[in-house]
């Protein structure tokens, strides 16, 4: 009788102690479910924000400060065109990085797809360290976290810098123009 009791008991903790883990399971695939829709909106919101002219904005903007360095000597420069250059070569200095930068955050997304994918498997099929599943939850989570704040640093420096090259380009070619009308 006693070792039936015992039995009993021991069964009855297993059970409850196998029901808690799908507790913890149920809410680590909850959390990796979010993870995934994010990781998808967070590709979405890049693909949407690709600088599409992004060549032919560059080679413009290039040559136009090449030939306004050529053409321009500072002394004699107004003060409104040398901000107005200034801003311009700031913003020109600023999109240069972020071609490599939307490459390399797209390159980011399926590696980090796959990672929470792949900790997905692990707790749906109860294998790996069972132990380190909140742990490896928390990592993906920051990971992605990072990924969503890179995403607002690039959209705003890239909205930033090709309106400053949009809203200065019209006026330092004519300027530039104007410039080398007087010399020839």
């Amino acid at each position: 009788m006693k070792l039936m009791l015992k039995i009993f008991l021991g069964t009855l903790f297993l059970v409850a102690v196998h029901s808690c883990s799908d507790f913890n399971k149920n809410d680590y695939l909850r959390s990796l479910g979010t993870l995934e829709k994010t990781i998808d909106s967070i590709e979405t919101v890049l693909l949407e924000n690709e600088i599409d002219t992004f060549p032919r904005l560059l080679s413009s903007s290039l040559m136009l400060e090449l030939h306004l360095k050529d053409e321009v000597l500072s002394d004699t420069l107004p003060l409104e065109m040398a901000t107005q250059i200034n801003e311009f070569q700031v913003a020109l200095h600023d999109l240069k990085p972020l071609g490599q930068f939307y490459q390399s955050m797209l390159q980011s997304i399926p590696h980090q797809r796959f990672s929470v994918q792949l900790l997905k498997n692990e707790v749906q099929n109860d294998s790996g360290d069972r132990h380190k599943y909140a742990e490896n939850l928390a990592f993906e989570s920051k990971r992605v976290k990072g990924l969503n704040t890179s995403l607002t640093e690039f959209i705003e420096r890239k909205n930033n810098a090709v309106s400053a090259i949009q809203r200065n380009f019209s006026p330092l070619t004519a300027f530039y123009l104007e410039l080398r009308s007087k010399k020839n």
